[in-house]
């Protein structure tokens, strides 16, 4: 009862901030967050989207928010969480201004998880599409998306063929349903 009594509360203040244009990116970043880990991942991306969708159009253009790397993600699990290994910066992106550049040693195959973001969907066939270039890529392993539902994997959970070896910028699809 307390955690739905605070979910209301949290929804109120929420109505309150976007009523007096008191919304910022950060603070619709804790809101979305705060619904997120509830598993309430249908009001914490109509959050996200409310104020960000406004701020910057060009991020909205799909399902995945900041698809181009434009923006500098915030903390919130409806942009992008990019790990360690990874930057955004604007060497050499394929178009626009900035691109997602992963660096690894080439020690080993790694057990690693990338960038990634939440995405709510409706139940649907989905094609995810991306462009990707390989510079010194040693792994047998290779490089692939994976889509899967948080909730319950064995409802959703594909991956896209590996690239391994260098390329030259490539597109790559990834066809799925919900």
């Amino acid at each position: 009862e307390m955690l739905r009594q605070n979910t209301r509360q949290i929804s109120a203040i929420w109505e309150l901030l976007i009523k007096k244009s008191f919304e910022t990116k950060e603070l619709a970043a804790e809101v979305a967050s705060y619904y997120a880990a509830r598993k309430d991942f249908r009001q914490g991306n109509s959050v996200w989207r409310q104020v960000n969708c406004q701020k910057s159009p060009s991020d909205c253009s799909g399902p995945i928010f900041n698809g181009g790397f434009e923006t500098a993600p915030l903390a919130t699990p409806f942009d992008w969480t990019v790990p360690a290994a990874a930057s955004i910066d604007g060497s050499g992106p394929r178009s626009g201004q900035r691109s997602l550049h992963i660096k690894f040693d080439g020690q080993a195959n790694l057990d690693w998880t990338g960038p990634e973001q939440t995405v709510v969907l409706d139940a649907g066939r989905y094609e995810a599409s991306w462009h990707l270039k390989t510079e010194n890529l040693t792994t047998n392993e290779g490089i692939r998306l994976r889509v899967f539902d948080a909730g319950a994997p064995a409802r959703l959970d594909q991956f896209s063929e590996s690239v391994t070896g260098p390329t030259g910028w490539t597109h790559r699809t990834l066809r799925f349903v919900v």
